[in-house]
């Protein structure tokens, strides 16, 4: 009986790297602070301390667990900027302490910015016993939404929806050639540190595919390792960035994808959504198409949703014309691929128009 034997070697490499800047837009800001039923403790899921977060990377239901330190940021970086935060309820039938609890949940907000940093002085807190912008009360979810602490930001944008960043990935493959004794009945696996990508295309030989974004060209450490049962044979190598052939491609488009909120049961272009699509319209290349998609959430009746999704997408396209002429291509329709309507963040999402770019 012999002992198993794996032998593994790189033996062809074809990589490259791929740079330019794409267009991207940041995840949506909900800019309220939900609250459960006649509570005024803010809720354990939402992130109260100050974390650095990629807003151009994330999903925007989950990102608004960070409303609260992603505000701070924005009120730090402009020292005019205030902050007035509106307790509400969701009305006194529902909630019997009324204005009381609607101060009560607007100074744990309040608290919860002191905590962070920011000055008295450029807090103000006001109650209300209904938002100023009440969801339909008619339905469970709107009574839900309604017990929350809006968030207005005085002097400053609300977000810097639209940027065009720089990026860098490293690309291309390289071939691996197994060598194995005494396996029979064994199964190969072979992994890499760089990529998770590793097909077999041939008796003894695997292609490891690499599709990695790169922030320096400091040398990339490569390990490779084949296994058979409790036998495993490891090689490694080094990518030097500086020593690969540089591939520019032109403005990526292909990951921007913007949402524009509107207020419940509005189709009113809100002064943020205004600054977002001149953003765009001024980094955008001249020829390339923006599809507006129209969006509302499931409250109401689906005539009148229906009426909101058409109008939020044609004011926007109205919008758009009057600040771009016919600079663009523009396309409107609906956008089928919505938010999950099963938390207060999710539907308020859900009014919204979406916006995509393509050459």
């Amino acid at each position: 009986v012999y002992d198993p034997e794996v032998n593994v070697e790189v033996i062809d490499k074809d990589i490259h790297i791929r740079t330019g800047s794409e267009l991207l837009a940041t995840s949506p800001i909900v800019n309220a602070v939900f609250f459960e039923k006649d509570d005024a403790e803010i809720p354990s899921n939402y992130v109260l301390e100050q974390v650095e977060v990629d807003y151009f990377d994330h999903d925007a239901v989950q990102a608004h667990k960070y409303i609260i330190p992603r505000i701070v940021d924005i009120v730090n970086n402009n020292p005019d900027s205030e902050i007035v935060l509106i307790g509400a309820t969701s009305g006194t039938d529902d909630e019997p302490e009324g204005r009381s609890l609607a101060m009560k949940r607007a100074n744990s907000v309040k608290n919860a910015f002191l905590n962070l940093g920011i000055d008295e002085s450029r807090i103000k807190t006001e109650a209300r016993i209904l938002p100023d912008k009440a969801s339909n009360q008619e339905f469970e979810q709107g009574i839900i939404e309604n017990r929350r602490v809006d968030i207005i930001v005085k002097n400053a944008p609300l977000q810097e929806y639209v940027d065009i960043q720089e990026f860098a990935i490293l690309e291309g493959d390289f071939k691996v050639k197994v060598d194995t004794a005494h396996t029979e009945g064994e199964s190969i696996e072979v992994n890499s540190n760089i990529t998770n990508r590793i097909k077999k295309s041939n008796k003894g030989l695997y292609t490891a595919e690499i599709d990695k974004e790169i922030d320096n060209n400091d040398p990339i450490d490569v390990s490779v390792t084949a296994k058979a049962g409790n036998t495993q044979d490891n090689t490694n190598f080094v990518i030097d960035p500086n020593s690969l052939e540089q591939i520019e491609e032109m403005l990526k488009l292909d990951n921007f994808a913007a949402i524009l909120r509107f207020d419940y049961n509005s189709s009113e272009l809100s002064a943020d959504n205004k600054r977002l699509l001149k953003q765009l319209s001024e980094k955008l290349p001249s020829g390339a198409t923006i599809k507006i998609l129209g969006s509302a959430d499931a409250l109401g009746s689906e005539e009148r949703n229906l009426e909101l999704t058409n109008e939020r997408a044609q004011n926007t396209e109205t919008y758009i014309l009057e600040v771009a002429g016919d600079k663009f291509n523009i396309e409107t329709g609906v956008n089928i691929d919505k938010f999950s309507e099963t938390t207060p963040q999710g539907r308020f999402l859900n009014r919204s128009i979406k916006i995509i770019v393509t050459k």
